[in-house]
């Protein structure tokens, strides 16, 4: 009988993406023998190789340096276009947030079907409806430039400095805008 052996599967950057013995599964050519436990739990003998990949940060948790099953360091964990992806969601939350602060979505869709017969002037109508277009417009289009900021970044202090900057106007601001365009 054949002795078991415990087998690793590397990627381009020698991460272990992959652990398997042979009772379960036949080696590729490129897989390398990581232990050749002599009696015992094949698995006991490498509890590292059993959590290879971290969901929080979408990588993987080791890689193989001289022999062994590295664990990365924080740094190595981090991974920008997760963080990217995070980041851009939280965006479009502060922006809705802030829009919401100022109308919400009862108050919008009353405005945009003209139902507004107890609110300020400068949302009744047909100035009402141009006026609640002219603001949606105006945070999307602060969400967007962040988003497409936040995509050519290429560190995560870049990003972070990003969205410490991100503002959206306030409902006064707004206000004068609207009352400096009539």
């Amino acid at each position: 009988m054949e002795n078991i052996k415990l087998y690793i599967r590397l990627n381009e950057d020698n991460e272990i993406t992959h652990a398997f013995t042979t009772v379960f599964e036949q080696p590729l050519e490129s897989d390398v023998v990581y232990l050749e436990p002599s009696g015992g739990h094949v698995a006991a003998s490498a509890p590292e190789l059993t959590n290879l990949f971290d969901f929080k940060s979408g990588e993987y948790r080791f890689k193989y340096v001289d022999g062994k099953a590295v664990e990365k360091t924080a740094e190595e964990m981090f991974n920008i276009t997760n963080y990217k992806n995070k980041i851009s969601e939280q965006v479009s939350l502060r922006s809705r947030t802030a829009f919401r602060a100022i109308l919400d979505e009862q108050t919008e869709r009353n405005i945009l079907y003209g139902a507004t017969a107890n609110y300020p002037t400068y949302l009744q109508g047909e100035t009402g409806k141009q006026n609640v277009t002219k603001m949606i417009e105006q945070f999307k289009t602060i969400a967007k430039q962040a988003k497409i900021d936040i995509r050519e970044a290429t560190t995560k202090e870049a990003i972070d400095n990003i969205l410490n900057a991100l503002a959206f106007p306030t409902e006064a601001e707004i206000l004068t805008e609207i009352n400096e365009g009539s």
